[in-house]
């Protein structure tokens, strides 16, 4: 597993992840739940991603880093959460993503 370096608008996470994809799609899992005291979100307590995600092995900011698009990652996240069930998705998300405690 790789550390990956996400970020979309106002959102900014540290994932470890097969791939950029599954992590831009930990991205959208992240979102959509209630933000930690410990984050940095927008005044009104929620994240706003840009059309796109990237996604960087090397760090924030980085202009070579991965674009994909917010809402390929969303459907991903839709199928993934139809086909294991809410309930599974704890399992599906790679080692070290973080949940809401």
């Amino acid at each position: 597993m790789a550390k990956f370096y996400v970020e979309s608008g106002s959102f900014r996470g540290i994932v470890d992840s097969d791939n950029a994809e599954t992590a831009a799609v930990w991205v959208i899992h992240r979102v959509m739940q209630p933000p930690r005291s410990q984050e940095q979100s927008d005044a009104d307590g929620l994240f706003r991603l840009q059309d796109d995600i990237r996604v960087s092995e090397r760090g924030f900011g980085r202009s070579k880093a991965k674009r994909i698009e917010t809402r390929d990652a969303f459907s991903n996240w839709v199928r993934t959460k139809i086909s294991n069930g809410q309930s599974r998705m704890r399992t599906w998300l790679p080692p070290g993503a973080s949940h809401p405690a």
